[in-house]
């Protein structure tokens, strides 16, 4: 009994792999589809990771940081975001939190409090590593 219904599922999945299928795609779909992808060329900025050094309410003190962390890592992109009432620097661009981990343990001695934080507006030129 048990070798009739082995051959016959081996049978049957033999047979299901011999049949075509083949699928139309609605015109609809097809436009629909065509601008998606040009509106997703067309985004200047994705979602991400950055590392977030500093958090001060005194800009000349955010100014400074930047200036000596650009002394430190020149290759490494920097920005800030002003969450009122403070100015946070961030470094790095990354598609993943996995990814901002690496420079995040390098950045722990000179920066202690420093911590991934998502971001969703960064330039894809910087995830791409292109200052």
């Amino acid at each position: 009994m048990k070798y009739k219904i082995l051959f016959s599922l081996l049978f049957l999945s033999t047979f299901g792999w011999a049949q075509k299928v083949s699928i139309q795609e609605d015109p609809i779909v097809t436009q629909m589809m065509g601008k998606f992808v040009e509106k997703n060329k067309q985004k200047k900025t994705s979602a991400g990771w950055r590392i977030q050094i500093a958090s001060t309410t005194d800009r000349r003190q955010m100014d400074e940081t930047i200036k000596m962390f650009q002394q430190a890592y020149p290759e490494t992109p920097i920005s800030w975001v002003h969450a009122k009432p403070y100015y946070q620097v961030r470094a790095g661009a990354f598609k993943t939190k996995l990814e901002s981990l690496r420079l995040l343990s390098l950045l722990k001695e000179a920066y202690p409090e420093a911590y991934p934080v998502a971001d969703s507006n960064i330039k894809q030129a910087e995830l791409a590593g292109v200052k």
